[in-house]
């Protein structure tokens, strides 16, 4: 196998017999090598080299070649310092592996541009060495972890950035990162109480390329942070149970997903969201006004599901919008649908049971029962 010098791309994907890897000795042209789903794979020898049980062991320069390896869903719980001797390489995936750590060897590797790490259901991981913050050319970051206590300065070319952490002892800084397009949090903390009252410590405000915001984190609870300035966001998502109101949002939003918000009551004035094609307001037990939402002129989408505190908006009112689709669901309140066939874009709304024309008013003596009956209908309304 070692003999192999034009080798150029070695893909084990899913080879669950492999325990150990024989010897290279030259491939000198290994460009990418995959071992995706290797779950037996606990030893690698180059050279000869041996090594101990779930370790990998690289030798200098034999692997000086490689642009991408992928150690996912293996047993590989130790990456060695020499890692660094990787010169060349630009996407290194260690998800789902029993790693606990991310050596400071890391630093060493300049033409890196995609690191993801971690993965649940396995030995957590739960140190980042705050080395990583010197990888000039890091382009997309993935750390995933429950035992994560702190998140070091990040680099600043980063323009994706995934975070899954359920034990922080702080909020991340995200300040510097000037650069950044895509920025998912999946966050709690190990001491809540003393979280900072104020999240625009996070720098979040500083972001202006920021295009796409997921944020889940059950421990914020204020709205402080602003982001009005975003004016390159364009997709938003908080699911963050004890928020109690939005911050300002940025008026070129084109989607906008409030989910399991419960102490949320009010979205405030949303009619300054030009952009926005969807909406979608779920599970926000508290929530009881929906505001300005015959003002959102290019809303396509409109999906509110779960908001048992809530008055539905007046549809009617919505006539002079583009929707395409409306998603109701479990409006125990809704006692008929209203008449106005020109309010969808496409009225046709296919068969339904017990429903005669789609927008004619209807008596709903169960709005559960109603609702897994419409469901199997092909229609525009799901209730």
């Amino acid at each position: 196998m070692g003999a192999l010098e034009s080798l150029t791309e070695l893909l084990l994907d899913y080879s669950t017999s492999i325990k150990e890897i024989p010897e290279w000795r030259r491939m000198k042209n290994l460009k990418i090598l995959s071992l995706v789903g290797c779950t037996s794979l606990n030893k690698f020898s180059f050279i000869g080299c041996s090594t101990s049980a779930i370790e990998l062991s690289l030798v200098d320069n034999h692997f000086n070649s490689l642009i991408e390896l992928d150690l996912s869903s293996t047993a590989i719980g130790v990456l060695p310092d020499s890692i660094g001797y990787m010169k060349k390489l630009k996407v290194l995936k260690l998800c789902q592996c029993p790693l606990r750590k991310i050596p400071s060897a890391i630093k060493m590797l300049e033409k890196l541009e995609q690191l993801e790490a971690g993965g649940v259901g396995r030995p957590e991981l739960e140190e980042i060495h705050s080395d990583i913050g010197k990888l000039p050319n890091l382009k997309k970051l993935v750390f995933v972890g429950n035992e994560i206590p702190a998140i070091p300065q990040l680099p600043e070319s980063l323009i994706t950035l995934t975070i899954e952490s359920f034990l922080l002892n702080k909020m991340p800084d995200v300040s510097n990162l000037l650069n950044l397009r895509n920025l998912n949090l999946n966050i709690s903390f190990k001491h809540p109480f003393k979280l900072d009252a104020d999240p625009s410590s996070w720098g979040i405000e500083r972001l202006r390329m920021l295009e796409v915001l997921n944020l889940k984190c059950s421990d914020i609870s204020t709205s402080s942070f602003d982001l009005f300035l975003l004016s390159e966001l364009k997709e938003l998502q908080f699911q963050c149970r004890n928020l109690q109101c939005l911050p300002r949002l940025p008026m070129n939003l084109s989607s906008l997903r409030i989910r399991y918000c419960n102490r949320i009551k009010t979205t405030n004035d949303i009619s300054h969201l030009k952009a926005l094609s969807r909406l979608e307001i779920r599970g926000c037990k508290e929530l009881t006004e929906i505001e300005g939402l015959e003002g959102l002129e290019n809303l396509r989408t409109l999906d509110l599901c779960l908001l048992p505190s809530v008055k539905l908006p007046d549809l009617t009112s919505l006539k002079k919008l583009k929707l395409k689709k409306i998603y109701l669901c479990s409006f125990h309140s809704l006692i008929e649908i209203p008449d106005y066939p020109n309010l969808l874009e496409t009225p046709e709304t296919g068969f339904c049971r017990r429903l005669e024309k789609p927008f004619r008013s209807i008596e709903l003596q169960e709005s559960r029962s109603f609702s897994r009956r419409l469901r199997t209908g092909l229609t525009q309304w799901v209730w």
